[in-house]
């Protein structure tokens, strides 16, 4: 039976939680930091408490079969009234989430629509195969998804025609970033605001842009948007933004690189793909 949270659930959900993160860390060692254990449950309960935290479980003969948690975004994305994120959608056996997880998505859209939310987006891990086949075939729409590096020693020296951007860019970087994909996720718009950049420069002007993102996960530099102007080669210009990236994010001290991806950005995604960065996650949605 798919019922709304109660105070009271917060032991069942996280005893839910850690036995499939026992699981999940087999096969995503880079899934987002959890609150520690002794505090999940009172973090829980004041959530629920609060209203911060809406959810649904599935409950039969006292027995937890699932629960989906969704938190709203303090500010919603562009363009829409309301957002909700889906970062801990847990069954208890993976044979479940065609019916048990299926159900719960339908209770939660059912939730999102009545009380006025007009964009859910629903997180999975690089190993969630079944999750993500449930989404799916539900009618979800795979948004948006990040690709991370581990990055080390900082090289002497930015790769030749790499260079920070400066206001006097913006007229030719302008049109580049207004016409760079929306990546519908809480990891692009990580803080919102840029706290700088670098462009690739010639000497005929930039051809390519990388905007840092405030507000990530300490230790990570968050790139986006990464986008070159018509005609400019992923392989040649590209490689050389993403060399200028590392050596940026190196010089910040951070450990690792995660640029957002989404449709239509087969030939970055190649490129990224070729130079390491590894998919670690993908954001799903419906729209309430």
């Amino acid at each position: 039976m798919i019922r709304s949270l109660v105070e009271g659930d917060e032991v069942a959900i996280e005893n839910l939680i850690r036995s499939t993160d026992l699981l999940r860390s087999g096969w995503e060692p880079t899934a987002p930091p959890r609150v520690p254990a002794a505090v999940q449950p009172l973090l829980l309960r004041h959530q629920l408490a609060t209203g911060s935290l809406v959810g649904m479980l599935d409950e039969t003969a006292g027995r937890v079969g699932g629960v989906i948690l969704a938190a709203e975004l303090d500010q919603p994305l562009r363009g829409h009234r309301t957002t909700w994120v889906v970062d801990e959608f847990h069954v208890a056996h993976p044979r479940d989430w065609i019916t048990v997880g299926r159900s719960l998505l339908v209770s939660l859209a059912a939730r999102a629509a009545s009380s006025g939310v007009d964009l859910v987006l629903i997180r999975t891990g690089s190993g969630d195969q079944a999750k993500r086949e449930t989404l799916e075939r539900t009618g979800l729409t795979r948004a948006s998804w990040a690709r991370r590096k581990e990055i080390g020693a900082r090289p002497a020296t930015p790769p030749s025609g790499v260079r920070g951007l400066v206001d006097a860019d913006e007229t030719e970087v302008a049109p580049l970033i207004a016409a760079a994909a929306e990546h519908l996720s809480p990891t692009a718009c990580a803080g919102n605001a840029s706290s700088g950049g670098l462009v690739v420069d010639d000497g005929d002007g930039p051809v390519g842009v990388a905007l840092v993102r405030d507000g990530g996960t300490p230790g990570e530099t968050v790139i986006d948007p990464l986008v070159l102007c018509d005609g400019a080669s992923w392989p040649l210009v590209g490689e050389r933004l993403v060399d200028g990236v590392e050596w940026l994010a190196a010089s910040r001290g951070d450990r690792a690189i995660v640029v957002p991806c989404g449709p239509g950005e087969g030939l970055k995604e190649s490129l990224l793909t070729v130079l390491g960065y590894e998919l670690t996650e993908e954001w799903w949605t419906f729209r309430a």
